[in-house]
């Protein structure tokens, strides 16, 4: 009966750690994706644009051009909002609303201070300032545009299913000295199945969530 009961015991501890330990691996995983380029954050820049006097736009040029293309509507204002990624070749991916502009010039963006050499790729985040800037944008109001992908932050939503998890782990271990100490052996080693189960099936499922 010990024999089963050290068993059930190894499990449930095995269960807790790999909870604990799937967690901060995913939180890794989201890490190494975006320093390898699938992940990636979207900054905020400024258009700056001289071509907004009335002479210029008394020009054919000004009057010949199609404003019905974001592109060509954007590079004729000022002052607007965008959001830039992958710059190459002195042209970038600009995000304006709904809409996705490809081949915008990088020149007349402006970003805050700081961001334009994130943007250009010639600093990364630290694994520390990536998972900062991550919990940031996520706690911030209507900042997760921001982000490439909701997977980039999947572990947070895995952590409710962990503390859940922990919690009532607490509670069977709860239950299982009481039921030791009134000497209802029968019932402690029912719980016991019972508890390594319900942490097997949790993992297996937090798991398949986690990363499917």
């Amino acid at each position: 009966m010990k024999r089963r009961t050290y068993i059930y015991l190894i499990i449930i501890v095995a269960c807790l750690i790999y909870s604990v330990s799937d967690y901060f691996a995913a939180m890794r995983q989201s890490y190494n994706m975006y320093v390898e380029g699938e992940y990636y954050f979207k900054y905020e820049a400024t258009i700056v644009n001289q071509h907004t006097n009335d002479d210029w736009w008394a020009t054919p040029e000004a009057q010949n051009t199609d404003y019905s293309d974001p592109k060509n509507m954007l590079l004729r204002t000022t002052n607007e909002t965008v959001y830039a990624v992958h710059p190459h070749d002195g042209v970038c991916t600009v995000f304006y609303g709904d809409k996705v502009i490809e081949d915008f010039p990088v020149n007349v963006l402006k970003f805050a201070d700081g961001d334009a050499e994130y943007f250009k790729g010639s600093k990364t985040y630290t694994y520390d300032e990536y998972i900062a800037q991550l919990r940031a944008i996520i706690k911030a109001k209507d900042e997760k545009h921001r982000l490439s992908s909701k997977a980039m932050y999947a572990f947070e939503h895995y952590k409710f299913f962990m503390i859940g998890f922990v919690c009532i782990d607490a509670v069977f271990g709860f239950s299982l000295i009481l039921l030791y100490r009134a000497e209802l052996y029968d019932r402690f080693n029912l719980l016991m199945f019972f508890t390594a189960l319900y942490g097997i099936f949790f993992d297996v499922i937090s798991t398949f969530l986690m990363w499917s």
